[in-house]
């Protein structure tokens, strides 16, 4: 098996409790091959730093070009810096570098100051904005968002205006990291970009200073990327690592160092995700407050694994109702004056066939008419109106993407929820890469006792593989609607469905 290779750039701690010592541990621990490139040795115990001494650039140069010889990366992690002739240098190499692999992940966990005590770089503003457009994730905590734009962050909002000049430069994340946010009761990091953030919450630990979690959860983060998660997913995943590693950590010569790095296996170890400005929903409606008090959604009452047909019209419904089909959806993409009739006219027919239907957006209208469910993407999701799904009796289907959506959604417990793109799609335009069966797997192992869709280029070549995940459902779209004969085809799934079993 090819592991990913990381590089690794940064100090070396005499302690091992931080800088690439930290870095190739947790690499190793997430099976991924670390690369070190050195840009200073420093004399450190876990308490105070005695001496540091930075690599000449002509010694990091050759260590680029060594590296160069035998392991191209598939993701660059940087840590301390010394000084901006070094930057210059890595932003130098890292152009070199993107020519060949433009998506190459870059994170930047900009350490300052060693967690033991005493300075490690002094970086310039005209530095760090030349870096900066190379840098795909930069992970500063609250004191270091503090000097990298020399603006005072005592709360949230100052935090989001740092987080914005960093993106103004370049970055194209922001990672702030809440572990120093004093303001916050549990420790919240936030992703941050010039279009949206997500929030990742964590019971705040109950011992004051651990070292190393910082190069602990920026490498895990990068040795995610190198595996090709997008960086909303890959922080949920380091997130949960370092809750693990904490949870396992241990007393060396009078400090505290985390234990070892484990991938998150339950949804217990993950974070809660929330997006924008909702907060995480909450299963205690006596501890919550009306924010986040999740509404409670009915189940399906035809829950057998079963294909999921997704038709755009009622042409379509009139055609596969009549097999026998348990559930479908209508997805409805062209906005005019019919829609409502179609849904009035869909819904007419479901009930006729005793079919599980579910309209994809158009909530108020499935409302309106008493359709069995409601389906919404994320961003349907935080602009409709859940509790008056919840209380007009619909179930309700959500639409995830990743660990991060899973994250967000599987509190809320939805009647189903979908897991997608699993394969690579023509009926709509994704911003996600393919899942593929392995995430696939993973997922489902999350979502415990709810219903899970699996959608994205399902053919019936295909449908083995799938059922073999454990997934309740896979949605057909392109399989039956581009069939020479959709009608024959529907059966045959359902029968190939039935035969997985």
């Amino acid at each position: 098996m090819k592991l990913p290779v990381l590089w690794c750039i940064g100090g070396m701690d005499s302690s091992s409790g931080a800088g690439l010592a930290r870095d190739t541990i947790t690499a190793s621990q997430l099976h991924t091959l670390p690369c070190t490139l050195t840009t200073l040795v420093s004399a450190q115990s876990h308490h105070a730093l005695f001496a540091v001494q930075p690599t000449c650039c002509e010694l990091l140069n050759d260590q680029f070009n060594a590296l160069l010889a035998d392991n191209a990366p598939d993701a660059i992690k940087i840590g301390a810096v010394a000084n901006d002739e070094q930057l210059a240098l890595i932003a130098s190499q890292l152009t070199r570098l993107k020519e060949h692999s433009p998506a190459l992940p870059v994170i930047w966990d900009p350490v300052l100051k060693t967690s033991a005590g005493g300075v490690l770089s002094g970086l310039s503003a005209r530095a760090i904005a030349d870096i900066a457009p190379f840098v795909t994730v930069v992970t500063p905590n609250i004191n270091e968002l503090s000097e990298l734009t020399a603006l005072a962050v005592e709360n949230g909002e100052d935090a989001f205006a740092a987080a914005r000049e960093l993106l103004e430069l370049g970055f194209d994340y922001v990672l702030i990291k809440g572990g120093h946010a004093d303001w916050q009761k549990d420790a919240t990091d936030t992703l941050v970009s010039l279009t949206e953030h997500y929030h990742y919450t964590t019971a705040r630990y109950k011992e004051a200073h651990v070292r190393g979690t910082g190069c602990t959860l920026a490498t895990a983060l990068a040795a995610f990327m190198a595996e090709g998660y997008q960086a909303p997913d890959a922080v949920c995943l380091a997130k949960g690592c370092v809750s693990k590693a904490l949870s396992a950590c241990y007393h060396t010569r009078g400090a505290l160092v985390p234990g070892i790095c484990r991938r998150p296996e339950n949804i217990s170890d993950f974070p809660q995700v929330s997006i924008g400005d909702e907060r995480p929903y909450k299963d205690d409606s006596a501890n919550a407050t009306a924010a986040e008090y999740r509404p409670r959604f009915l189940p399906l009452i035809h829950n057998s694994a079963t294909i999921y047909p997704v038709v755009d019209s009622v042409h379509w419904l009139r055609k596969l109702l009549p097999t026998g089909v348990r559930l479908i959806q209508l997805r409805i993409k062209n906005v005019s004056a019919t829609v409502e009739g179609e849904v009035k006219e869909a819904v007419g027919l479901a009930k006729q066939f005793d079919c599980q239907l579910f309209i994809n957006d158009h909530w108020e209208l499935a409302i309106k008419h008493r359709a069995f469910g409601v389906h919404l993407g994320q961003e349907d999701l935080q602009n409709a109106d859940l509790p008056a799904i919840a209380e007009a009796g619909l179930r309700l289907g959500v639409s995830t993407h990743g660990f991060a959506e899973l994250c967000r959604v599987i509190p809320l417990a939805p009647s189903y929820i979908a897991l997608g793109h699993i394969f690579p799609t023509r009926t709509k335009k994704m911003a996600s890469l393919p899942q593929g069966i392995h995430r696939l797997a993973r997922y489902v192992s999350l979502c415990k006792n709810i219903p899970t869709v699996a959608i994205g280029g399902i053919s019936p070549a295909r449908l083995q593989d799938v059922k073999n995940t454990g997934v309740t459902h896979a949605a057909m779209v392109t399989a039956i609607t581009e069939s020479a004969d959709p009608v024959a085809q529907t059966y045959a799934l359902q029968e190939a469905w039935r035969g997985t079993e």
